[in-house]
């Protein structure tokens, strides 16, 4: 396309003394400009329309309405200029804006094939590795921006590309990154319905399943005593392995004590049917490494495996703490609140799973009682800790028994 040439235009001579602040304008490759004793150059693409000639009985004139909706009245043109000078506006505009249409749209196409490599649908983006590998691409990309923002690019190229997309990547590429994690989540919640819904007991639940699917670097969980942490661990191992995202050999399960440790090895056998998955212990895999790299078991404390003379050296050394003050008030704090792994009734089936959990954790006050409940615990905790004396479940003064009932023991 033979490219315009640039010509100044010239206000008519009563205009510029009625009319204009103006004494001439140019139009140039990407501009329009009016002269003065100062310049006003108004961007081709920042002008949204130009409006018809106004024609009038001594000069015409013209209304040009640019991004931000202000618009700019254009009066006092020289009627023998006036149709050829907004015939070349019109012309170089089109000019300009199809050639930067073509380029934006040939270099943004470049970008959407960069950025489906980089943000992948098929797995969850981690947040500070996925803003790494974009950095590159951000640099290389940040120019189109500008551009992309612009009105006739919005107008002629929304269709031919994912015009938002790369937008959002530019302008906010984390929040970018959490937008296609939350579709990915949506996605992937539907795909494994079933799987959550049947992989214990009972159903996971909604946070359980984000917990499961989400796979950023580090991922911190947290739950109270009997939320479902062990279920939720099943879950994600499970997950992990149903989704191709990991292994057998790539997944390590770690518990602190035997018993959980064992608790969470039955359950994978039992859950996922799966023998070669191995649940350990931190005492247990530490061991491991160490005679890995040494060629031999390492020696260990006797506390780390006689668990009577380790309850000994800690009580030893809690009383010890027990002489200070303030360590004092937080351990009766901690025991008063925390001690017991509350579980509401409630979540239980039946009164006999209740019961068999209360049994289990040997609920006891700080006076020493064994209680029923939790509740009773808290109840006795507070008398117990502001010096109101109690006697728990002592025998009514009268004999209520029967046949049927034993004697009647209020609680308090």
């Amino acid at each position: 396309m033979r490219k315009s040439v640039n010509k100044k235009y010239q206000f008519g001579i009563f205009a510029k003394i009625f009319a204009s602040n103006y004494q001439s304008f140019d139009i140039k490759e990407s501009s329009f400009e009016l002269h003065n004793d100062c310049t006003n150059v108004i961007q081709f693409i920042d002008i949204l329309s130009i409006s018809a000639l106004k024609k009038g009985l001594i000069w015409d004139g013209f209304i040009i309405t640019v991004d931000g909706k202000d618009k700019q009245p254009i009066s006092g043109i020289d009627k023998s200029q006036s149709q050829n000078l907004l015939d070349a506006l019109l012309k170089n505009q089109d000019t300009f804006i199809k050639k930067l249409i073509k380029q934006t749209t040939e270099k943004a196409n470049h970008a959407i094939l960069e950025a489906k490599a980089i943000f992948n649908d098929n797995q969850y983006l981690r947040l500070g590795k996925t803003l790494d590998k974009a950095s590159e691409y951000i640099n290389k990309y940040q120019e189109l921006l500008p551009a992309l923002q612009t009105f006739h690019i919005k107008k002629h190229c929304v269709n031919l590309f994912d015009y938002e997309d790369i937008v959002l990547i530019l302008s906010n590429t984390e929040a970018y990154i959490k937008q296609k994690n939350q579709f990915y989540i949506k996605q992937q919640q539907q795909a494994f319905k079933s799987f959550f819904d049947t992989i214990e007991s009972n159903p996971l639940t909604s946070k359980q399943r984000l917990a499961c699917i989400i796979d950023e670097q580090s991922n911190l969980v947290l739950a109270g005593a009997g939320t479902g942490k062990t279920s939720t661990i099943i879950g994600k191992a499970g997950y992990l392995m149903a989704n191709n995202n990991a292994n057998e050999s790539e997944i390590l399960l770690l518990a602190f004590g035997n018993k959980a440790a064992k608790e969470m090895q039955d359950r994978i056998v039992k859950k996922l049917n799966n023998t070669q998955l191995k649940a350990s212990t931190f005492h247990a895999i530490g061991k491991h490494i160490i005679a890995q790299v040494e060629g031999r078991q390492p020696n260990l404390s006797d506390l780390a495996e006689d668990d009577k003379l380790r309850q000994k050296f800690i009580d030893s050394k809690i009383n010890t703490l027990l002489k200070n003050k303030a360590f004092s008030k937080n351990i009766q704090q901690y025991a008063v609140k925390f001690y017991h792994p509350y579980k509401s009734q409630f979540s239980f089936k039946t009164v006999k799973e209740y019961n068999q959990y209360l049994q289990n954790n040997d609920i006891r006050t700080l006076k020493g009682d064994r209680v029923k409940s939790f509740e009773e615990c808290e109840i006795a905790n507070f008398l117990y800790s502001q010096r109101v004396e109690y006697q728990y479940e002592k025998k009514y003064e009268v004999d209520t028994r029967t046949i049927e009932y034993s004697a009647y023991k209020p609680d308090f």
